[in-house]
């Protein structure tokens, strides 16, 4: 909750927008009464002249758009607007895998989700990541884990590849070089300096290696309906999102707890049948009653002012 300070800018910027205005009221009735003695010139007035001018000043940047940081105007490069297009051409589900990290406009969506290659791999070093990334073991995990694509990003931001905080190209064209090394990596696309990868193989949301037959679909992030037949008693489906003990398969007389896959992966040990699973995050369910308070609350502050005020209002 206090990771990110920025949240509170709004709290303050509230505050802030009653505090101003009544201020300069208060001054300006103050000017305008006590020190104003005739008609030709008033000091509320000059006051409120000044005032304005001053908040013109101010917001100035907005109106010429010279703003920067948070509040800079972004626009997205032609580049990633290209390879945006082509990775939402297929939907069938699969994951990218950004190396060495996501980039501001990389696509992402619920049927293709995208992974920092640092935090996957927990190596934050390009060197450490390269050479995680070529070993043998390391297809199978990726294609575990549904992804199809391996991606090169463009540093639009000057984030990625920096040497004493400075843009340095040989690291971009040291990842480049060492992904053409890796033989289960083939080379697909190119859209600009973005370069995508192509994996040799990639499971899907849902899978097993076993004899079911296995299909999802996507309902939300917290739920998914699963079609299974022919399964065998003691079967088991991955399903390749991070492990959590709140996911459950929940069938008509029957609910299936999450195991630990691979030591990374969810899993479901099967009961043998044809049948639907409802795989569910089931702490979803105390967000919604959050929701619902939340909700109650609103309301009840939004009826109390209204009472106040119309008792204001009557007196």
């Amino acid at each position: 909750m206090f990771r990110d300070s920025f949240k509170w800018y709004t709290l303050i910027s509230l505050s802030f927008s009653i505090l101003i205005p009544f201020a300069v009221y208060k001054i300006y009735k103050l000017l305008s009464g006590k020190f104003t003695k005739n008609k030709i010139f008033n000091f509320g007035n000059a006051f409120l002249i000044i005032v304005s001018v001053y908040l013109l000043f101010l917001i100035s940047p907005a109106i010429l758009g010279d703003l920067s940081g948070t509040f800079k105007s972004r626009s997205l490069p032609s580049e990633y607007s290209e390879l945006n297009e082509y990775l939402s051409q297929d939907n069938n589900f699969y994951r990218t895998l950004w190396i060495p990290n996501t980039n501001l406009f990389g696509y992402y969506s619920n049927t293709h989700p995208q992974i920092s290659g640092r935090d996957f791999f927990k190596q934050y070093t390009h060197e450490k990541l390269l050479k995680t990334l070529s070993q043998h073991s390391t297809k199978e995990l990726i294609n575990d884990a549904s992804v199809k694509y391996v991606i090169v990003p463009k540093d639009t931001e000057g984030e990625i590849y920096l040497t004493d905080r400075k843009l340095d190209a040989k690291k971009y064209d040291f990842i480049v070089g060492e992904l053409d090394k890796i033989p289960w990596l083939n080379r697909e696309k190119e859209f600009g300096e973005i370069v995508v990868y192509k994996t040799e193989e990639n499971k899907d949301h849902f899978w097993c290696d076993c004899g079911a037959q296995i299909s999802s679909e996507f309902i939300n992030p917290t739920k998914y309906l699963v079609n299974i037949k022919n399964a065998k008693e003691g079967d088991v489906i991955v399903f390749s999102e991070q492990f959590d003990f709140s996911w459950k398969a929940i069938g008509d007389n029957f609910e299936i707890s999450s195991q630990l896959y691979e030591k990374r992966f969810n899993s479901f040990v099967l009961p043998a049948g044809n049948y639907e699973l409802e795989v569910f995050y089931t702490s979803q369910k105390l967000i919604d009653k959050a929701m619902i308070i939340s909700l109650v609350t609103v309301i009840f502050i939004i009826a109390v002012l209204l009472i106040c005020l119309i008792k204001i209002k009557w007196r």
